[in-house]
């Protein structure tokens, strides 16, 4: 004998349902796509017969994505070697306002600008972007993205990776 000791060869890698669940976990939420958009608000007020308005441009960087937390499943045939993941839909994920430059403001007679008026309007902005980056497109580029991602991380040893989202008709 040589020294070199022959325990029966190495045995093939086997992916568990475990191991895919705890890569997932280590992502949580998985943030696949983001953009940065620009659109112009109004919000006009009127109480008394006085009209306050208000016009604002906003730029704001939105991100989507899969929260992998919820409605996230996985099977595993380590016969075929093969992981097939159940994705949730991708959501809008936050809404960071980048800038607001303010064109005009005319507050009523009888109907002027209060703090909590500005809040609300923060709230409108927020909402708009939300609506603005949905109709661009932003949920279908995440969920391509969200696959791809998943099936980079996960295909190893041999493993395909066949990732699978329900149908999901969005607003338009």
């Amino acid at each position: 004998m040589d020294g070199v000791f022959d325990f029966g060869g190495a045995n093939p890698p086997v992916i568990t349902q475990a191991t895919v669940v705890e890569r997932l976990r280590e992502v949580a939420k998985l943030v696949s796509f983001e953009m940065t958009l620009r659109d112009v608000v109004t919000d006009e007020q009127t109480q008394l017969r006085s009209t306050k308005r208000a016009l604002l441009v906003v730029t704001a960087r939105v991100s989507a994505g899969i929260d992998l937390g919820k409605g996230t499943n996985v099977e595993i045939d380590s016969v075929a070697k093969r992981i097939i993941v159940s994705l949730p839909p991708s959501q809008v994920m936050s809404v960071d306002v980048l800038d607001v430059t303010t064109y005009d403001e005319r507050a009523g007679l009888w109907n002027p600008f209060r703090t909590g008026d500005r809040d609300e309007i923060q709230r409108r902005v927020r909402v708009q972007m939300m609506s603005a980056a949905a109709s661009s497109g932003i949920l279908k580029h995440a969920d391509e993205n969200a696959a791809q991602v998943l099936t980079d991380l996960l295909t190893r040893d041999g493993y395909t990776v066949e990732i699978l989202r329900p149908p999901v008709v969005r607003a338009r």
